[in-house]
């Protein structure tokens, strides 16, 4: 929306078997350096703790999509809550057990 625009950064690292994982990477790779959309989203490759001490502070919504049943645990999200951001998940993971229905 040209009044409220918004800016994506997205950082993940798929596991090194996962090879739908890997393409799924690759293809957002590939969707960012489109010109339209090139300068509202940022992928940061190598996603670690380091990196998520930087994102956690700077983030207003957290975004978490895992694939149905796949998530473990999703501390990420835990994380973000506690630095102050507001989460937007699917129901797997830490969110399913912490959602009120509210």
């Amino acid at each position: 929306h040209p009044e409220h625009p918004i800016q994506l950064v997205i950082a993940g690292k798929s596991h090194p078997a996962d090879d739908a994982g890997k393409k799924m990477i690759q293809d957002l790779v590939r969707f960012t350096d489109d010109p339209k959309v090139r300068h509202r989203i940022a992928f940061l490759p190598n996603y670690d703790i380091a990196m998520a001490r930087t994102l956690f502070p700077g983030c207003d919504v957290w975004l978490n999509n895992p694939l149905r049943p796949l998530e473990a645990c999703g501390t990420s999200g835990m994380k973000a809550a506690i630095n102050g951001s507001l989460n937007l998940s699917v129901m797997d993971g830490w969110w399913d057990e912490m959602y009120d229905g509210e």
